[in-house]
């Protein structure tokens, strides 16, 4: 408005020559009066800025002298009490449940105070008070009307408040029950120490899934279309979705529940070999020797062959077995001794339990043995103590000139055995230490 009137003042001056002194002088009113006025909404709104850094500043320095008031306090004065070795009140979770709930309240007086800054800083100028206007009649509006709805909402969440801490406190209790178990401190005569973990989730998560369906009938606007239209969507996302996600958590559960292995064992499961590195209730991970993580969905584990070779290493070691075929012209008996002779000659076997020999199959043209022997080093050697027997197996049939064969007769001039001569042919090189 003001420069609207400035040009016509000076359109004014220009037709009418006589009353250019009055526009000139009108003109360095107006326009001293502006910049005053300017000047002074500037510095306001300036000042505004820095008391709301003040603000800050000392709110930051009370939050931070409260914390931690409150948490020597709590440290120190509340006492620790527990049932047995199960805690129900510890100061540590009761100073960080305060701790939160003052950072809660530091965050929400910010919040409050720079709204409330930015209405002021827009009151100061004449061309943002319609602004500051609004906005302070909106916040207004919204702080009655959600103080009307809270207070219409109070017996529903009184109500939520109560499950929800009574929830928190079971749930608490049954953490501290199972974990005790976990860590075998506690026994109950129907939860194995391996089950323990898969049962605390699945009673802490029935356990939440009846605080929901209790605390439903208290949530404010449950019975608008809004929310009903979100519960259909929601469940129908639900059913659809984890038709799969279900089938592959029973599988966990089977197999936690079955305690066909755990983390920390050496199995086989299929194909794959390797230490248990996780079992969930969707999939199990494994380690093998070649430092790769495999990771096998629990339906797989289900229609798959499981070998735990941890669970049976007891004093008497691990089984490993290994089949040769030879040829009809050979006696069994060598066959024995050859087998044999290799088994004493491998590292890492059980001297107490004696390696056997076992004629699986007299073939068409070669007879199957297979040697037993018992490892008594770690599980996660298997490997290297089976391909130990076989270098060994292969050294003392090419000794003593015996032919391996398999799976059928191979008829050639070329002879069947390596001679001893050629054990270490180029490039390979003498093994010393055999």
């Amino acid at each position: 408005m003001t420069i609207l009137f400035r040009f016509i003042l000076i359109v004014c001056g220009l037709a009418f020559p006589l009353c250019s002194q009055a526009v000139e002088q009108i003109d360095k009113t107006l326009a001293l009066s502006y910049d005053i006025s300017l000047f002074h909404n500037i510095l306001k709104a300036l000042g505004a800025i820095a008391v709301f850094f003040i603000f800050l500043a000392l709110i930051g320095r009370a939050a931070k002298f409260a914390r931690n008031k409150i948490v020597k306090l709590t440290i120190s004065k509340l006492p620790k009490i527990s049932l047995g070795r199960i805690s129900v009140i510890d100061p540590q979770r009761v100073s960080a449940w305060l701790k939160a709930i003052i950072y809660i309240i530091y965050y929400a007086i910010i919040a409050i105070v720079a709204y409330l800054c930015v209405i002021y800083i827009l009151n100061c100028f004449p061309y943002t008070r319609s602004w500051a206007g609004t906005l302070g009649s909106g916040l207004a509006n919204l702080l009655i009307n959600m103080g009307e709805a809270v207070l219409r909402s109070l017996p529903g969440l009184f109500a939520i408040g109560i499950i929800v801490f009574v929830t928190h406190g079971l749930t608490h209790l049954i953490n501290s029950i199972f974990k005790a178990i976990e860590r075998g401190e506690t026994t109950l005569p129907w939860i194995h120490q391996d089950t323990a973990a898969p049962t605390r989730r699945i009673v802490v998560g029935l356990l939440w899934l009846f605080a929901v369906v209790m605390s439903y009938p208290y949530i404010p606007g449950h019975e608008s279309i809004a929310f009903k239209s979100m519960s259909i969507f929601v469940g129908l996302l639900v059913s659809f979705g984890s038709a799969g996600i279900v089938n592959q958590a029973m599988n966990g559960l089977v197999i936690m529940y079955a305690r066909s292995f755990k983390c920390g064992d050496y199995v086989k499961i299929g194909e794959v070999e390797g230490t248990v590195s996780e079992l969930t209730m969707l999939s199990t991970k494994l380690c093998t020797i070649r430092h790769e993580e495999i990771i096998i969905p629990n339906s797989v584990v289900i229609a798959q062959t499981t070998y735990n070779y941890t669970r049976i290493s007891d004093k008497h070691g691990i089984g490993i077995s290994t089949a040769v075929a030879v040829g009809y012209d050979t006696p069994w008996r060598q066959v024995h001794a050859l087998l044999l002779m290799a088994a004493e000659n491998t590292k890492g076997l059980s001297k107490d339990s004696a390696p056997y020999v076992i004629q699986t199959a007299l073939s068409d043209s070669c007879v199957d043995y297979t040697l037993v022997v018992h490892m008594i080093v770690e599980p996660k050697m298997r490997q290297f103590v089976k391909s130990d027997l076989h270098q060994h197996i292969q050294d003392a049939f090419n000794q003593y000139g015996v032919q391996i064969m398999s799976p059928t007769r191979i008829v050639s001039g070329v002879p069947g055995t390596v001679p001893a001569e050629r054990w270490y042919a180029e490039p390979a090189k003498e093994d010393r230490a055999v």
